[in-house]
Order: structure tokens, then C-alpha cells, then sequence
């Protein structure tokens, strides 16, 4: 009983460390790097030899940002991508790998916005005004409208980590799992 004891006692300490692993509540690292290493295994042997030709990545290189600009980009740069990808070269779906986590710095619009608060005390028709025009200088908004009713999927980041910042919350999704209600 002692030997079949101890049997048991380490397979269920094994099972528990695993558990505690996978549910992110405990890192081990060598249980980590073996993960990694059966996952890359397993797409080698389940992908396809040759690249899907119905696939393209538009790689933002060393010429593009030569010609455009250092990155990280204008988000009206990033509408006009989008534009460009899913109206005129009609992709059926656009995935952009970038974090949008803060809005953009336009010291620009900032002023409006001031201007706008400041006049709203005084001629209505200024304020008016400011208020339309707002919109054309708000790159953020622009890259919205850019994104509306696309085929877009943006990044997120999520971490494991429980002491983490929450900034938000997962969209919706787009499929319904299944059983759902």
C-alpha cells in the first residue's frame, strides 16, 4: 500500500501543479517551455506546405516608414490603410495587429476642444461651429468611421497577470458559442 500511496500521491501532485499551471494561477517554467515546444510541433505537422495564396500580409517595412513616416502612425494614416485594403482592394477581412489602448496625442484638437468649451459661454454660433469642425481634425474618430461596419478585427491585449490594469472589456462576439443562449 505505501509504494501504490506514493504512486498516487505524486500523479496527484502532478495533476494539481498542471492544473494550477493551465488555470494561470502558478507558472512553472519548464512546464511553459514544453507547452511551447508541443504547440510549434503540432502546427508544423498540421500546416499545409505552402502558403494560402488567399493570405497576404501588408508588412509595414523599413520603405514605408521612409516614406511615411516613423511609426507608430496617424490614426487617419491608418484609415486611409484601411480604405484602401477593404473598399478599393476589396479584402474580405483586414486583421490589424496594433493596440489602440490610449487616444491619439493632437495637441490640435485639444485646442479646439478648449476653444469650443470656453466659447460655448459665449457666441452660440462660434460654438456651433467648432463643434462641426471638431470632427476633421479628431483622427481617432476618423479612424472609427474608418473601421465601421468592416471586416476589421483589431488587437487586444490580454495578460494572465491578476495584478493587472483593467482598461475595458471584451467586444462582443461575433459568433455565438454554441448552447449559448
Amino acid at each position: 500500500w505505501a509504494r501504490r500511496g506514493g504512486r498516487v500521491l505524486a500523479t496527484l501532485v502532478i495533476v494539481v501543479l498542471a492544473m494550477l499551471h493551465a488555470a494561470g494561477a502558478w507558472s512553472l517554467l519548464p512546464l511553459a517551455q514544453l507547452d511551447r515546444a508541443i504547440y510549434d510541433a503540432r502546427l508544423r505537422w498540421t500546416m499545409p506546405a505552402t502558403p494560402d495564396d488567399r493570405v497576404v500580409i501588408v508588412d509595414i517595412d523599413e520603405a514605408s516608414l521612409a516614406q511615411f513616416g516613423q511609426w507608430p502612425w496617424s490614426r487617419e494614416r491608418l484609415a486611409q490603410l484601411v480604405d484602401e485594403l477593404v473598399v478599393r482592394q476589396s479584402v474580405a477581412a483586414l486583421g490589424i495587429d496594433a493596440v489602440f489602448a490610449e487616444p491619439e496625442r493632437n495637441p490640435g484638437l485639444r485646442a479646439l476642444q478648449e476653444l469650443a468649451a470656453d466659447r460655448q459661454r459665449g457666441d452660440p454660433a462660434v460654438a456651433d461651429w467648432l463643434a462641426r469642425h471638431q470632427g476633421a481634425v479628431d483622427a481617432d474618430d476618423t479612424l472609427a468611421q474608418a473601421l465601421r461596419g468592416k471586416p476589421v478585427a483589431l488587437g487586444y491585449y490580454l495578460t494572465s497577470d491578476r495584478e493587472g490594469r483593467r482598461a475595458g472589456s471584451l467586444p462582443p462576439p461575433l459568433v455565438p458559442a454554441p448552447g449559448a443562449a
